[in-house]
């Protein structure tokens, strides 16, 4: 489709049998992180193995390409293999059941930390850490957090057994704590 007015719009759309049983459909992140540019023909490849052919994609909407060091940051909510990349927000996105039934609308996000009977909010995922802030950092971040040495950062690996999701909780066990240093390295599945 071809559309024109203030200003012009391509659109190319793909119809896919779901019931099919070899289809599923899988967010990836450009250059596996949260942040980087990639296109979706060059991650589509990267991405497919034997057994696993990625052929259809698309952008995920807009990206932020403005603001250094977070180039191709998403603006919508973003969930690969069962972790959050990028907290929804007031956008509207697309997210599939188990059963590859489409949903569309407006999402939103609230999460929680506990330990013994304290309780503590999760203030964003995989994004800046404002002053007194509890931000979730996954390897969908990158590499490190991408944290300055203001405020403390707690490595923690999922407990064995357990995987992780969206809509459940998942229990953790702290493998190390590091006071006024930032930028901590993150290890997959940590």
């Amino acid at each position: 489709l071809k559309l024109t007015g203030g200003s012009n719009l391509d659109v190319f759309f793909l119809k896919v049998d779901a019931t099919n049983p070899y289809i599923s459909f899988k967010a990836a992140l450009g250059l596996d992180s949260i942040y980087g540019r990639e296109r979706t023909s060059t991650t589509a490849i990267r991405k497919s193995k034997v057994g696993e052919m990625y052929f259809a994609g698309t952008n995920a909407d807009f990206f932020d390409v403005a603001n250094p060091p977070y180039y191709g940051y998403p603006l919508s909510g973003c969930v690969v293999e069962n972790e959050i990349a990028r907290i929804p927000n007031n956008r509207r996105i697309i997210a599939f059941e188990d059963d590859k039934v489409p949903g569309i609308g407006v999402m939103s996000f609230t999460g929680q930390v506990k330990s013994g009977t304290q309780t503590w909010n999760i203030h964003g995922v995989n994004h800046v850490r404002g002053s007194n802030q509890l931000v979730l950092f996954n390897q969908h971040n990158g590499k490190v957090t991408r944290t300055d040495n203001n405020g403390t950062e707690v490595l923690i690996k999922l407990k064995t057994g357990d995987s992780w999701g969206v809509g459940k909780p998942i229990t953790a066990v702290v493998q190390s704590v590091h006071q006024n240093k930032g930028n901590l390295a993150i290890p997959k599945n940590y």
